[in-house]
């Protein structure tokens, strides 16, 4: 491997480790008790920059759809499901 290709690596490996940050702490905000956090959540997860951060991370393309439908659920589902996702995710 060249130093550039090298440097490009470890780009791309911090910006992987960001997103995956992010996307987590964005489930969790979905599952919490504060409304406005859930919120930006929310905004977050329906928005363009979710798919690309969760391709970015390496995360399932449906991973979307499966968050969305897990608000349809109760708060104590919601936190089931969450756990769960996350689980899977790492």
């Amino acid at each position: 491997m060249t130093r550039k290709t090298l440097g490009q690596k470890y780009m791309s490996d911090t910006y992987k480790m960001v997103y995956g940050k992010v996307i987590f702490q964005a489930i969790r905000d979905l599952i919490g008790t504060q409304p406005q956090e859930k919120a930006d959540a929310i905004r977050y997860l329906q928005s363009p920059a979710f798919l690309s951060h969760c391709e970015i991370a390496g995360y399932p393309v449906g991973l979307q759809d499966a968050l969305d439908e897990m608000l349809l659920l109760s708060q104590t589902e919601q936190q089931v499901v969450a756990r769960m996702v996350m689980e899977e995710l790492r």
